[in-house]
């Protein structure tokens, strides 16, 4: 079992030493480690022996853990005020979660940042491969770190992880029961804007389009009675549907680790390693946790936490699944399980789909006439609408028109004029996706935009800096190009080429099966999210039946006010879950709420009251 790390001192960009702890390196996953998934760990600033040990999963799949690490949750971000020259400058972010936590930021699968496969065969995934490398990753990774095991272990994702987050999570509970070696200190998982259940979260679209006021009353009314309700499985032979649907889609438009191989600075030795899916990119991951704690045994006792976000929400529970399988079969070395932070992830992809219609209604979007007119003919059920339903399909195509045009990973932010691909508001959507090499020739990327993307160009310049890769110790001819979301990795209807397999379609389940779990959950939401809305990510942590042990309320503490976060708490037995919203965030909340975000884990993570 081979690890490949260095403790980085300085960076491009950045003046003087790093304030923190930085160590980059390469954990190898399989038998033959034909997988090789690259990971930054920055260690706590504040207690790193007793805080909270987070492997964090960003979503994608195929979205480097350096674009969390930059735009949302580590300790340097681009300074753009001072990005003049030929690298952008960096700048230390004051509310970095590092500042509270110890994390592991992975790029998985393989093809995802610098994690790369040695074979071809390699690069082929899934959620459920994801989530068990994920595993493995993080199993390793411990057994290099020892001082670590006793840490409480959190995973976290947000986005498309909250398919794989539970997957690993279950993995994690498994392998603790089956008495693995090392045991992990599994504690819980936090998730943001979780894709959980595709229909709920992609159906939910076009209802929160009218919550929000995208989509008039009339139009809402005409593709809910229509489509009765479904409007991403809507009756393609249902003409008024259909029609109404298109009206939806001219109105909004969807944009969107290093993990998998691929993504970012990960990369594989063979063509068959980039295959992947949603189980081995956790697998994967655990596979590479594992080896990094060999590695660092020192973090064995610290608190363990899996995050991510957005798509990471299908393959963070498949982590920390492994991680509890593999304490319950006594693996080695035993991991500090604690549990998982999650924000806006993809968890059900029916539910988190579905909702999207009521979402976008619910937001002002859709009008009272449209929604009540697609949720009649499609009878709440966009995302499987029967195609001979004509007007469920008609309602359908008018909520699409009035989304069409419609920025899902913040309804508010403005529409940039490259967008211009027509987007399916009822499938998934890589809310992180930008065409990269359009903004680089069309942009001064050095000049701050009004347009979100263009922000990403800068972390595009840096990552695929010789010096910054020398400085990270990426190894050499690897990977081609560092991208901050590999989406070539995809395989998608009517797509013959790609090597991620999406396979996991809910991880609803799981989250009921950590619910016998000594474990603890954080869901937070942005609200101006329309890639997973937060009323999708409410239906299935509803479907959980759980006590409510403090009723919904806002956040009455300064760090809060102007943010207007809103929780509530659940428990079972040992389980204990909280969910919160942050007004005015986007898909990737604490990259719009920095401030917000950082005290909302700061006191979640010290079992304070959010």
């Amino acid at each position: 079992m081979a690890l490949s790390h260095n403790v980085i001192e300085t960076l491009p960009g950045y003046p003087g030493k790093l304030p923190f702890r930085l160590e980059t390196g390469y954990i190898g996953i399989g038998e033959s480690e034909e997988v090789q998934l690259f990971y930054y760990f920055i260690e706590s600033e504040r207690n790193p022996k007793d805080d909270p040990l987070i492997i964090w999963l960003t979503g994608g799949p195929g979205c480097s853990g350096l674009s969390n690490l930059i735009y949302q949750t580590g300790p340097f971000t681009i300074d753009y005020a001072n990005s003049s020259g030929s690298l952008p400058a960096l700048v230390y972010n004051p509310y970095s979660w590092t500042k509270v936590a110890n994390i592991i930021y992975i790029d998985q699968p393989a093809g995802t940042g610098y994690s790369y496969a040695k074979t071809w065969e390699a690069y082929n995934t899934n959620d459920t491969l994801s989530a068990a490398r994920t595993y493995e990753f993080l199993r390793k990774w411990l057994i290099y770190h020892p001082k670590y095991l006793n840490n409480p272990l959190y995973i976290g994702g947000e986005s498309y992880s909250g398919l794989v987050v539970p997957l690993l999570v279950n993995n994690i509970y498994n392998a603790i029961e089956a008495g693995s070696q090392p045991p992990l200190n599994m504690k819980g998982y936090v998730q943001g804007n979780p894709a959980t259940n595709k229909y709920w979260d992609t159906n939910e679209r076009i209802p929160y389009a009218h919550r929000m006021g995208l989509l008039s009353d009339n139009l809402f009314k005409s593709v809910k009675e229509s489509c009765k309700g479904n409007y991403v499985h809507a009756d393609p032979n249902n003409v008024l549907c259909q029609r109404n649907l298109e009206r939806v889609s001219e109105v909004a438009n969807i944009i969107y680790i290093d993990q998998p191989a691929g993504t970012g600075y990960s990369y594989a030795k063979t063509w068959e390693a980039y295959n992947t899916n949603d189980t081995l990119s956790a697998a994967r991951t655990c596979e590479f946790l594992r080896k990094w704690l060999i590695y660092h045994p020192k973090y064995f006792d610290n608190p363990l936490y899996i995050g991510g976000d957005s798509y990471s929400g299908l393959v963070v529970p498949l982590v920390v699944n492994n991680i509890y399988n593999a304490i319950e079969a006594g693996s080695q070395p035993p991991l500090n399980m604690k549990g998982y932070v999650q924000g806006n992830p993809l968890t059900n992809k029916y539910w988190d789909y579905n909702e999207k219609i009521p979402y976008a209604h619910r937001m002002g979007l859709l009008s009272d006439n449209l929604f009540k007119s697609v949720k009649e003919s499609c009878k709440g059920n966009y995302v499987h609408a029967d195609p001979n339903n004509v007007l469920c399909q008609r309602n359908l195509e008018r909520v699409a028109e009035c989304l069409d045009r419609i920025r899902t990973p913040h309804i508010l932010e403005p529409w940039c004029s490259l967008m211009s691909k027509k987007r399916d508001l009822l499938s998934w959507d890589s809310s992180l996706e930008e065409e990269t090499k359009d903004l680089l020739r069309s942009m001064n990327p050095f000049k701050r935009s009004w347009c979100r993307p263009d922000n990403y160009v800068y972390s595009y310049i840096w990552a695929n800096d010789i010096s910054v890769q020398k400085a990270l110790h990426v190894s050499e001819g690897t990977i081609k190009e560092w991208l901050r979301c590999n989406m070539s990795m995809h395989i998608r209807p009517g797509k013959q080429h790609g090597c991620y397999v999406f396979d996991v379609q809910s991880t609803v389940e799981y989250h009921r099966n950590f619910t016998h779990k000594h474990c603890r959950a954080l869901i937070f939401s942005g609200d101006h999210d329309m890639v997973v809305p937060h009323t999708g990510t409410e239906k299935w942590i509803d479907s959980l039946n759980l006590t409510v042990q403090s009723d919904w309320k806002p956040c009455l503490r300064i760090f809060c006010f102007f943010a207007g976060i809103h929780t509530e708490q659940y428990s079972h037995n040992d389980y204990q879950l909280t969910y919160a919203t942050v007004k005015g965030a986007g898909h990737t909340a604490a990259e719009y709420n920095p401030v917000q975000c950082f005290a909302m884990v700061d006191r979640w993570f010290s079992e304070l009251p959010l």
